[in-house]
């Protein structure tokens, strides 16, 4: 098993909001120089009965990270019905793509596009394979993500 030679930066607030992690977000990104950024919030906006429409106008973007082999599941779809329609850029990354054969890996890709497309026709979503282990769909991940930073 190999690990990403990469420095770790958990600049978290406990209680933190998305309007607080946003507003950090900058100073950060500015302090750190990362490559890779997780952000993981909006537990604390739903704690605080926040309204869903303000925790979703504090994202700029949405990276939802599925199994490829189970597809899209019931549980995500409240998350991309509250993101899809905004506008603001979604990636699916269809992870351990490696567990699969190359036919299994087209066939699990061809039934989320297919499910994502019939239920989000407009919206401004990619779906991609993805595997950690592997690398698979590392740098493409990382070119969407950038293209979608100032």
């Amino acid at each position: 098993q190999s690990k990403i030679a990469a420095t770790v930066v958990n600049a978290s607030i406990s209680g933190d909001t998305t309007s607080g992690g946003r507003s950090r977000l900058p100073a950060l990104l500015t302090q750190h120089k990362p490559r890779i950024v997780v952000i993981e919030l909006g537990a604390n906006d739903a704690l605080r009965g926040l309204p869903l429409v303000m925790t979703r106008n504090n994202l700029v973007a949405l990276v939802l990270m599925i199994d490829a082999r189970h597809g899209i599941s019931d549980h995500d779809l409240p998350v991309l019905d509250a993101i899809v329609p905004t506008g603001r850029p979604v990636l699916i990354l269809a992870t351990k793509a490696d567990k699969l054969n190359r036919n299994e890996q087209r066939e699990a890709l061809a039934s989320i596009v297919s499910a994502v497309g019939a239920r989000y026709r407009h919206g401004n979503v990619k779906v991609q394979l993805f595997s950690a282990t592997t690398r698979q769909g590392v740098e493409e991940a990382e070119a969407t993500i950038a293209g979608w930073l100032p």
